[in-house]
């Protein structure tokens, strides 16, 4: 998470707006540009915990830090270095956090053409309802058995995908209340990672490292001039 997170949260919007500006002619003043440049950082700074992504990486032997080679054999005899394992996990989780951000990216441009148009509620229900059915058709394909959850799951799911659609509901009214214009609703979507952050300092008391307070500080007076501005 200290790796997947804060790439995710702090690339997405920073690729939309790139797309929003050269593809959709999009045009930003120096203010807005400064401004929303400085909010995506924040957001990811925010949310990037230094201590544990140091020790991942001293674990993964990238700093040059020898480690003891652990060796697993598994049923079918070949041989696997844990070691080398550790190392990929942060190589496949930053490629998986930029693929996502890029995809992500490339589904917000699209909101941005198509809710002005259609407004707010149908292009929503379309997605909520194509996921489902990509997800039930991944589900054959791979052969995968349906589990059927317990009762406390299922209800927790359900207020999951609530929230979600909601979510997305929001973000597409905030595309027409905006006129479209996407750089300034998709800068601001993005400080649910903050959100996020804040609601584990308070839940689970989590401390802030120094990075992430000035993370915090960075978000709020940049998103405080941006508003000022509009």
């Amino acid at each position: 998470m200290s790796i997947v997170a804060p790439v995710t949260s702090g690339t997405g919007p920073a690729f939309t707006v790139i797309l929003a500006v050269v593809l959709l002619g999009q045009i930003l003043s120096r203010i807005e540009a400064i401004t929303i440049t400085a909010v995506i950082i924040g957001v990811a700074l925010s949310g990037v915990k230094f201590s544990q992504l140091k020790s991942d990486i001293l674990a993964a032997g990238f700093l040059g830090t020898k480690t003891p080679e652990v060796k697993s054999s598994e049923p079918n005899g070949k041989i696997e270095n844990l070691e080398h394992e550790k190392a990929r996990r942060i190589e496949k989780g930053l490629d998986s956090s930029l693929l996502c951000a890029g995809c992500a990216a490339v589904v917000y441009l699209g909101l941005g053409i198509i809710t002005p148009r259609l407004g707010w509620l149908v292009p929503a229900l379309i997605m909520k309802g194509a996921a489902a059915l990509t997800a039930a058709t991944f589900l054959l394909i791979a052969r995968r058995k349906i589990k059927i959850p317990d009762k406390r799951t299922f209800m927790l799911l359900v207020l999951m995908a609530a929230l979600d659609a909601g979510g997305l509901l929001v973000f597409n009214f905030g595309i027409v209340v905006a006129e479209g214009f996407l750089p300034l609703v998709v800068t601001f979507s993005g400080l649910s990672g903050l959100v996020i952050l804040l609601c584990a300092r308070v839940a689970y008391q989590e401390k802030l490292e120094s990075v992430q307070a000035v993370g915090i500080f960075l978000v709020i007076t940049a998103a405080s001039i941006l508003l000022y501005f509009q």
